[in-house]
């Protein structure tokens, strides 16, 4: 929003700026503008969408929820407010063409968590975050710790190239599975990743992945009898001008 054409543009497309420090004190108090336009939005039963994080940063784990939707929800003065909590998982978020779940929580109900906290913000927003965490996090392809990605990374990798059904329930399953042997059986834990690195690298050393090997696997060799005919009639069709041409070219 640091442009009169972005300004322009962001608004034509229905978004609206959130400021921060980094944008410099004098530029919080425009959130008030900001926080107005949303009431307003609200009040005329109109939807927000928006994501509590408030940074976008690639990786597999929940970050730090902003409290701008608990201030929202905690001044409207709107009888039937819901929040709806959803879940966004990415197959490969650096990749085109790839798989995307959105996940939709059952919404919560804003005044009965208002009367459960007495209508104390400070006991509402802790009810609030908690229970948005507990619902977007239970649908959610988590990596426990950062310095494990590279290893659940792969593994996720394999279950995503091996399995077809849902990528989303897949991996959930997978990550559940290597966190109770990371807790259990720390030898067979080393182990796997070990065996995931090695494989890995062996890929990278002959420039294939896993994927292309997934497929070889789940080939149908008695397909290739199927397009023969085709591609035999291809090569003869193709063979004289083909040699031709290769004469003339290697005689220059």
């Amino acid at each position: 929003f640091n442009s009169p054409f972005k300004r322009w543009f962001l608004a034509k497309i229905n978004m609206m700026p959130i400021y921060r420090i980094r944008d410099g004190r004098e530029e919080l108090k425009n959130n008030n503008i900001i926080f107005e336009k949303c009431k307003q939005i609200l009040n005329k039963g109109g939807a927000i969408v928006i994501f509590p994080e408030g940074n976008c940063v690639v990786e597999k784990r929940l970050r730090t929820f902003k409290t701008g939707f608990v201030q929202l929800a905690f001044d409207a003065e709107i009888d039937n407010l819901q929040i709806l909590p959803v879940t966004i998982n990415y197959s490969k978020p650096l990749s085109f063409y790839t798989e995307i779940s959105l996940d939709f929580s059952k919404p919560i109900n804003v005044i009965a968590f208002k009367n459960q906290s007495f209508n104390d913000y400070t006991k509402f927003s802790k009810l609030l975050i908690t229970e948005t965490i507990a619902r977007i996090s239970d649908r959610m392809i988590v990596i426990p710790f950062s310095e494990e990605d590279d290893f659940y990374e792969q593994i996720l990798e394999i279950t995503r190239n091996g399995f077809k059904e849902s990528f989303l329930q897949d991996q959930l399953n997978a990550i559940k599975h290597l966190n109770d042997i990371k807790l259990s059986n720390t030898l067979l834990y080393n182990d796997l990743k070990y065996k995931s690195s090695h494989y890995f690298n062996n890929l990278d050393l002959h420039k294939i992945n896993d994927e292309a090997v997934a497929s070889i696997n789940n080939y149908n060799k008695n397909s290739i009898f199927a397009v023969y005919p085709f591609y035999f009639f291809g090569l003869v069709i193709h063979f004289i001008p083909a040699s031709i041409i290769d004469f003339v070219v290697n005689k220059k």
